[in-house]
């Protein structure tokens, strides 16, 4: 260990979830609408009904990818601003690796156009 060049320092903790993730992770596997209360970062709440596809554990943050039927594009949700969430009965119209697949090649198209 003294001769070791990693090291490794205690970081922030990750912000707390309100929501069991597991309740997440059941909607993905489901593939299962879920209806989210979430408030974005100035703490505005909205509701949403998404369609989730997976989870991201980023930086200091898990997200919850999915497509947003209100902006009718996939979005983001940090796990930790979700206030509540409810799964729904009713399934949504894509499979999950298809959504999977479609949010990857839009990354990579987002990320084309940004390239000089």
């Amino acid at each position: 260990m003294e001769t070791s060049a990693l090291l490794v320092v205690p970081g922030a903790p990750f912000p707390t979830d309100l929501v069991d993730p597991a309740l997440l992770r059941k909607a993905i596997r489901t593939e299962r609408r879920l209806r989210l209360c979430y408030r974005d970062e100035a703490g505005k709440a909205s509701e949403r009904v998404v369609w989730p596809f997976a989870l991201v554990f980023f930086d200091r943050v898990r997200l919850l990818l999915a497509w947003c039927e209100l902006r009718q594009d996939f979005r983001s949700f940090r796990t930790d601003r979700i206030v509540e969430a409810e799964v729904t009965e009713a399934r949504y119209p894509a499979r999950r690796q298809a959504l999977l697949k479609t949010w990857h090649e839009a990354q990579e198209k987002r990320a084309e156009a940004g390239s000089c």
